[in-house]
This record gives C-alpha cells, structure tokens and sequence, in this order.
C-alpha cells in the first residue's frame, strides 16, 4: 500500500515538474537582462527562495533548452539549442565608423549596425570563418548613412552570394542587408 502511495507520490511530482518545464517556467533560471526574483513564496507572500540576477547582457554564448517532440518516446526528447540555430544573436554596434574601416565579425553576431557620422566612401565586412558557423545562421548588415563602396569579404572556407557594393539609405524603401549560411554549399546567400 505504502509503495503504490510512495510510486504515486513521485509521478505526481514529475509530471508537476515536467509540466513546468514545458510550460517555459523553467525552475530557478536568472533571467538575462534583469535583477534578482523571488522563485517561490511562503506563508503570508513572503519569498523563501530568491533566484540570482542574470547576466547583463547576451552574448550568443547561451544554449536554451528545447523540447523536440518526437513521437513514440524516441530520444533525445529535449536538446540544447545555441543561439545562432534559432537566429538569436545579439547585434554588433559600430559607433563612428570611419572611411575604409573594417569589421570582422565573429560567430556570435546576428547583426552588424554602423553609425558614422556622415556618408562612407568605403567601407569593408568580414564575414567569420566557416569552420565557426551554424547551418542556417543568419547575420544582417545595416547602416545610418550611405556606404558609397561596401566590400563584404568571405570568412575562410565560406563563399558570398550576390554581394552588394554598396548600401545607400533611404527615407521610403527598406535598406540594409540580410545574409543565410548554408553550411552544405559553405555559402552564405543573400536574401534580403
């Protein structure tokens, strides 16, 4: 009898937790970007548990926890995602960007924003290698005053498509530029 109660006790328990982690209410989790929180609460709504602040800002060096949904119990039934495999990565900020300057990003940039000061007679984009990319990873490209010469330079290993030589602003019409890596063809395809 005890053994039936006790079994019951820990199914019940699992499936609570289960359901809050499909829920998203992952358990005891800092959250990026924001102070400390209280996790659970006691007698008269007083926090028993406060759960620590979370980093300051993204890096792109987070993985998230994901379920796959895979039928029939097959496995993995939950897998870790990194940022870049869901297009998540934080943005690159180029304040003052200079003519024939350059910026090299790395893996975990998903966008790059330059900010000089008036129109660029030239400007250069490195792209990050190839052997440091996801499949499907994305990387835009956008500016607050004309690019008169854009050159966009391939990482090792990795070729661009259809690349642009210049990106020119525009008050009525969207401008900027969007990048897909196909880790097959170890091309990064220009789709917007």
């Amino acid at each position: 009898m005890f053994k039936k109660i006790g079994l019951s006790l820990v199914a019940l328990i699992a499936t609570y937790i289960a359901a809050m982690a499909i829920s998203g209410n992952q358990i005891g989790f800092p959250i990026a970007g924001q102070g400390s929180y209280c996790g659970s609460f006691g007698n008269a709504g007083v926090c028993n548990s406060t759960i620590a602040a979370g980093p300051t800002i993204v890096t792109g060096n987070e993985t998230i926890i994901a379920n796959t949904n895979l039928g029939s119990g097959q496995n993995p039934q939950t897998v870790l995602l990194n940022m870049a495999a869901i297009n998540a990565l934080p943005y690159q900020y180029v304040a003052s960007a200079a003519n024939a300057g350059t910026t090299t990003l790395t893996n975990l940039v998903g966008a790059l924003i330059l900010d000089p000061a008036t129109t660029l007679t030239s400007y250069n984009v490195v792209f990050p290698a190839a052997t440091t990319l996801q499949d499907g990873q994305t990387v835009e490209i956008s500016s607050t005053h004309t690019l008169t010469a854009l050159t966009l330079t391939a990482g090792a290993g990795s070729t661009i498509s259809n690349a642009p030589t210049a990106l020119t602003i525009s008050t009525t019409a969207a401008y900027g530029y969007k990048f897909l890596y196909d880790a097959t063809t170890t091309v990064w395809y220009r789709v917007q």
